[in-house]
């Protein structure tokens, strides 16, 4: 493999996408509504691993926006 590949670019890539969607969840998880709405998210996705390609994550973006603003104005 020569230095500047397109293998090591998408190697980077593979560590950096997840990082950087945790930087962006992470701290949506200390608020009650984006607890659920990242739970509602993250159960679409896995409920919906077989569907086909892009509408499980079509699906688990209106799952957690329902779930979030159902439980926006409420308090623990």
């Amino acid at each position: 493999m020569a230095v500047g590949s397109i293998d090591s670019g998408s190697t980077v890539l593979a560590a950096a996408v997840p990082l950087g969607l945790a930087a962006v969840v992470a701290p949506q998880l200390r608020t009650g509504s984006g607890f659920v709405a990242v739970a509602a998210a993250v159960t679409v996705s896995f409920a919906s691993a077989s569907w086909p390609a892009g509408t499980g994550v079509l699906g688990a973006m209106g799952a957690s926006a329902l779930a979030g603003g159902l439980t926006a104005g409420r308090s623990r």
